[in-house]
């Protein structure tokens, strides 16, 4: 069993406080899975602990500008256990990137450990890399906070911190567009004309002049004309909603999870079938030509196999929270164009029962990708 005596006699400057503390917080992630990550290991101190808490397959990275592999294997075998499923990473710790393939390792990691070389620009990058290795339930441990001996290691983790809410940012912008961006957009789209004359009843014809006819007739078109836009206004926010499901593809297949793509494109499939309802619902009685179908097919599908294509070839987290926070702004747009129709055409309660239904459709869905392995 693992003692604050085995791991005092290895050298190093991790101190019975920080072991006290580790010890408590690693207790409480006995439910949590994850690789442990240290950066800045000399000896293998801090690391011995680490090794003692790994479970299962679980790797344990260990990077040091001149690692001593053989020395930290010792420290490891010295505290009563074998040292497995270690990665050492000799070298600085900017050289990372190159090492490791970084996007595989999002969200894997449950425990990162900095404690390299104390500069601005190395605490920094090391707190990004932390940042899109480090599992939601994980922890980051940043050594020598507050010491007045190593002042860059509480800076740049304000620093860093503080440009965190850019992230916020990204997804109130990208969800507004998404959402009331589009419908102003339709709007500045739509002209504005003269409204139809009144028909009091019988054939056109009969009760109107030939101008007023013809604004009438002016009048109907314009309407149909407002019911396509409409109806291509919805398969653009579709199509936008979609790109960011080919993300989740892209990035699921780049990270090797196959099984997890696969189950994304049936499941994308499947319910991508019944967008075409919500793009020609809103037409009312107007009669779309085929050419007008298939832009609008494309418009709203195509999408889905750009996103594949940039979110395997693409790493930017950014890039991935604005596109789904569009993707949900455009979603919410769709509603509110379906639900407007419903209550034009008095189907006020059906259309509370079908999104309803949508939604339980949607957490279903949700559960076969969970189970799929998201």
């Amino acid at each position: 069993m693992l003692s604050w005596q085995a791991i005092e006699v290895i050298p190093g400057w991790f101190q019975f406080e920080s072991y006290c503390v580790w010890r408590a917080l690693l207790d409480e992630q006995t439910g949590t899975s994850g690789d442990l990550f240290e950066i800045g290991v000399w000896r293998g101190r801090s690391a011995s602990v680490l090794a003692n808490y790994r479970k299962g397959d679980e790797k344990l990275y260990l990077c040091d500008l001149h690692l001593d592999e053989a020395a930290v294997r010792e420290s490891i075998r010295s505290t009563g256990i074998e040292p497995t499923n270690l990665v050492p990473l000799s070298g600085p710790s900017a050289d990372l990137p190159a090492k490791l393939d970084l996007r595989a390792m999002h969200h894997t990691v449950r425990w990162f450990h900095i404690d390299g070389e104390h500069t601005g620009t190395t605490v920094y990058h090391e707190l990004e890399i932390a940042n899109q290795t480090v599992n939601p339930d994980g922890i980051v441990v940043i050594d020598d906070f507050f010491s007045s001996r190593y002042p860059a290691n509480t800076t740049e983790a304000v620093r860093y911190m503080e440009k965190n809410p850019f992230h916020f940012r990204l997804l109130a912008v990208g969800f507004t567009v998404g959402t009331a961006g589009i419908s102003a957009a339709e709007r500045r789209l739509r002209s504005r004309r003269t409204p139809p004359a009144p028909v009091a009843g019988g054939e056109a014809a009969a009760v109107l002049g030939p101008e007023q006819l013809a604004r009438a007739q002016e009048g109907a078109e314009a309407a149909r004309r407002r019911a396509l836009q409409t109806g291509m206004v919805i398969a653009t926010a579709i199509g936008l909603h979609n790109f960011a499901e080919g993300l989740a593809i892209g990035v699921s297949a780049k990270a090797g999870a196959i099984g997890l793509a696969t189950v994304l494109i049936i499941g994308f499939v499947l319910h991508n079938a019944t967008e075409g309802f919500g793009i020609v619902g809103p037409l009312g009685g107007a009669r779309p030509s085929w050419a007008w179908l298939g832009v609008a097919g494309f418009i709203g599908g195509a999408p889905t196999f750009l996103g594949t294509i940039v979110g395997y070839q693409v790493d930017s987290e950014p890039l991935e929270l604005l596109f789904y926070a569009l993707a949900a702004g455009a979603v919410l747009y769709v509603i509110g164009e379906i639900w407007t129709g419903m209550r034009r055409y008095g189907h006020h309660t059906l259309g509370l029962y079908m999104i309803a239904a949508g939604f339980l459709v949607g957490v279903a869905t949700d559960l076969v990708v969970a189970y799929g392995g998201g």
